[in-house]
C-alpha cells in the first residue's frame, strides 16, 4: 500500500517537473523578467526604498541564521518580529511592497521590522562546525526551529533594540515554532507583548485537505528509506532553474492552471484574491528549502491529529532523548503571553475547529476570524487587500499595547470561542479604533 501510495506520488512529481521542465526550455529574450524576481530579502527592501539590513544569529546549537531587518532605529516603540512557514523565507513578507505587505505598513507606522529565517532554509545553512553536505546538520525540524532558532533571535532583535518585549507574528509552520517555544521555554512569554498566529497550525483533525496530506505522510517511510540510501536529506531547496520554471510557468495562462490545481486543492480552493499578474514574481522566491526530518515530524502530527507532542524517534532513541521511551506532550497551558488567533473559513490546512481546541487550551487568547468566507492559507501572506481582510485589526493591537496606558484602559471581553471548556478570561482585548502612530521624524 505504502509503495503504491509512494509511486502515485512519483508519478505527480514526474508530470510536474516534466510540465515546468517544458517552460524551462523557453528562449530567455521572449520573456522579460520582473524586476523583483529573484531578489534576495535585503534587495527587495531595498527596492522598495526602505533601510534593509541583515543580521546572523547562531544559536546554542550552532546554527547560523539569517535575519533581515527593515530598520527603524529611532522608533519609539517595540519591535516586530515576523517568522515564515513551511518551504518560505523572510522574502516572502516584502515581495509585493507597501500597498500589500504588513511588514512594510508597519515599518510606515513607525516600526522596527525584524524578519528571521528558519534553519535549512534558503538564507540559514551555515552552521559554527556542520556543514549541508553533512546529513547530521539536516538533523531538526520544527521542534528544534521553537525551541533554539527563535529564542536566539528574539533574544537578538531585543539587545539590538534594547527593548525588554517585542510583538511575534507568525504564519502557519512559524505559529506552530511559536507554540514549541512558548511551551518548552515558558520564560520567553515575558518577552513577547502579543502573539499573533495568522493560519495557526497546532492540531489536525479537522484538516480538509487531510486525503492528500495523509497521502504524503504514508508515503514518508518509502521516501526516508530513499532518501536514506542517497544521503540527500534536504527537501525542495530552491535553486535558480526551479525559480525561473515556476516563474514562466505562471507566465503562460495555458499552462499555469496545473500549478493552481495542486496547490489549492492543499490550501483551499479559491484565488480570487492572488494578483494575478505578481505571482510569477511571487513564486520565482519558492520553495526555499527544509530537512526530511521537517516532513517527517508534520506526518507525526497527522497520525496523532489530537495531540501536540514532541518529535518522535523510537523508543530505543526517546529513551535518550527524553528519558521515556513515550513521546512527551507540549503543556499549552504554559503559554501565558498575549494570544491572538488569526483564522480563515475556506483553509484546508487550519480548521476553525482544530484552531478552537488549541485556543480552549491557552490561558490568555482572542480568536479573530476572517470575514471573507473564501480566505484561504496563503491568503495571509499572498493575499490581495492584506489590511482590510485582517492586517487592520493587527495594526490596531499593535499600536494599542505600544502605549504604556494601554495597560490601564478597560475594555469590553472578548467574544469566547464555542463548545470550548472554562479557563482563564483573556486579557487581550479586541482594542478600539486608534488613530495611526508616526513614524519618529
Amino acid at each position: 500500500m505504502k509503495l503504491r501510495l509512494f509511486v502515485r506520488i512519483m508519478l505527480f512529481v514526474v508530470l510536474f517537473l516534466m510540465t515546468i521542465s517544458k517552460h524551462g526550455s523557453l528562449q530567455a529574450e521572449k520573456l522579460k523578467w520582473d524586476a523583483k524576481a529573484f531578489l534576495n530579502t535585503e534587495e527587495l527592501i531595498k527596492y522598495w526604498g526602505y533601510e534593509g539590513e541583515t543580521h546572523y544569529v547562531t544559536t546554542e546549537d550552532g546554527y547560523i541564521l539569517s535575519v533581515h531587518r527593515i530598520a527603524n532605529k529611532t522608533s519609539k516603540y517595540p519591535p516586530v518580529f515576523l517568522q515564515h512557514g513551511l518551504l518560505t523565507a523572510s522574502d516572502l513578507w516584502v515581495i509585493r511592497g507597501p500597498k500589500e505587505d504588513l511588514a512594510f505598513m508597519l515599518a510606515d507606522l513607525g516600526y522596527d521590522v525584524w524578519m528571521s529565517n528558519a534553519r535549512g532554509t534558503t538564507y540559514s545553512k551555515n552552521h559554527t562546525t556542520l556543514s549541508p553536505k553533512q546529513p547530521k546538520f539536516w538533523e531538526h525540524s520544527y521542534h528544534e526551529m521553537g525551541k533554539y532558532d527563535l529564542p536566539a533571535v528574539i533574544d537578538h532583535v531585543l539587545n539590538e533594540t534594547g527593548r525588554p518585549q517585542l510583538f511575534y507574528i507568525g504564519h502557519s509552520m512559524g505559529t506552530l515554532m511559536f507554540y514549541v517555544m512558548a511551551a518548552s521555554r515558558p520564560e520567553y512569554n515575558s518577552k513577547i507583548i502579543v502573539s499573533f498566529s495568522l493560519a495557526p497550525i497546532c492540531f489536525m483533525s479537522h484538516l480538509v485537505a487531510k486525503p492528500f496530506a495523509k497521502m504524503i505522510a504514508d508515503s514518508t517511510p518509502a521516501w526516508g528509506s530513499l532518501i536514506g540510501n542517497t544521503g540527500f536529506l534536504e527537501v525542495f531547496p530552491r535553486n535558480r532553474k526551479m525559480s525561473e520554471a515556476f516563474y514562466k510557468l505562471m507566465k503562460d495562462p495555458e499552462r499555469h492552471d496545473i500549478l493552481w490545481l495542486a496547490l489549492f486543492n492543499l490550501v483551499g480552493t479559491d484565488w480570487t484574491l492572488l494578483d494575478q499578474a505578481e505571482m510569477p514574481t511571487v513564486l520565482s522566491h519558492l520553495p526555499s528549502g527544509t530537512s526530511f526530518q521537517t516532513i517527517q515530524a508534520l506526518s507525526q502530527q497527522l497520525y496523532h491529529p489530537d495531540e501536540f507532542r514532541a518529535y518522535d524517534y523510537g523508543p530505543k532513541e526517546n529513551l535518550i532523548k527524553y528519558g521515556t521511551e513515550e513521546v512527551p506532550h507540549y503543556n499549552l497551558s504554559a503559554i501565558t503571553c498575549k494570544m491572538s488567533l488569526h483564522y480563515a473559513y475556506n483553509d484546508f490546512l487550519s480548521h476553525p475547529k482544530d484552531v478552537k481546541r488549541l485556543a480552549s487550551m491557552l490561558p490568555d487568547v482572542r480568536m479573530v476570524p476572517v470575514k471573507y468566507k473564501q480566505f484561504n492559507h496563503v491568503d495571509f501572506v499572498w493575499g490581495k487587500n492584506c489590511r482590510k481582510m485582517f492586517g487592520e485589526d493587527i495594526i490596531q493591537t499593535i499600536q494599542y499595547y505600544s502605549t504604556p496606558e494601554s495597560k490601564k484602559r478597560p475594555s469590553r471581553a472578548p467574544k469566547r470561542p464555542s463548545r470550548t471548556p472554562k479557563r482563564p478570561s483573556s486579557t487581550l482585548k479586541r482594542p478600539p479604533r486608534v488613530q495611526k502612530a508616526k513614524a519618529p521624524s
